[in-house]
């Protein structure tokens, strides 16, 4: 396998890394909305978020969408196939 050239795009990941489907919505917020304000303070733009533990489900996908993510990625098994959307 090759490798790809070039540095790796940075994602937020989350807060704290937990498992996003488990949390209450209010705590889903705060970790989505908190990972990008702190993000917010790096040089550069980061909007893609990467699900902690692959983690994710259609309330999670929503939610990262309306905290103005601009895509989300997984580590699931099916991660390869093709999204029907830019949220996993």
């Amino acid at each position: 396998m090759s490798q790809i050239a070039g540095p790796r795009p940075r994602r937020s990941h989350t807060r704290t890394h937990p498992r996003l489907t488990e949390l209450g919505r209010e705590e889903l917020v705060r970790e989505l909305t908190g990972s990008l304000a702190d993000l917010g303070r790096l040089p550069h733009s980061i909007t893609v978020l990467s699900y902690p533990h692959g983690d994710h489900d259609r309330r999670v996908r929503a939610e990262a969408a309306s905290a103005s993510y601009g895509a989300a990625y997984t580590t699931s098994p099916d991660a390869t196939a093709p999204a029907r959307t830019s949220f996993a």
